[in-house]
């Protein structure tokens, strides 16, 4: 039985062990650029990814939205199960942790885009 040629596919298959052939994905160059394409790849493929303009971009508006959001929801937390004095000062400060996570994200996203 003959598979299909698929762009971003690499030639040769593997049989497995029950005798049907499988083929390995490999990230094409015409296809656009995702981290899913990445899996299984090796430090230097994720590096050589995110130096590329669109991959840097997302990845940094994905540290922004992740941290503004993890920031969010624990100050729901806080709010709901904390009822002390120390609710404003352990919400000021799971802000301030959130933005520096975010800031030490962002500062390595961009050392690794402009390291080249």
């Amino acid at each position: 039985m003959r598979t299909p040629d698929v762009p971003g596919l690499h030639s040769s298959s593997i049989v497995g062990a029950s005798g049907s052939s499988s083929q390995k994905r490999e990230p094409s160059s015409s296809s656009p650029p995702s981290v899913i394409a990445l899996t299984g790849s090796d430090h230097a493929a994720f590096v050589a990814w995110l130096e590329t303009p669109f991959a840097t971009i997302c990845m940094l508006l994905l540290l922004i939205a992740l941290f503004h959001h993890t920031a969010l929801g624990l100050q729901v937390i806080i709010e709901d199960y904390v009822h002390s004095g120390a609710k404003f000062a352990a919400i000021i400060a799971t802000r301030l942790g959130c933005f520096a996570l975010a800031v030490a994200g962002i500062v390595a996203t961009l050392r690794i885009a402009f390291a080249g």
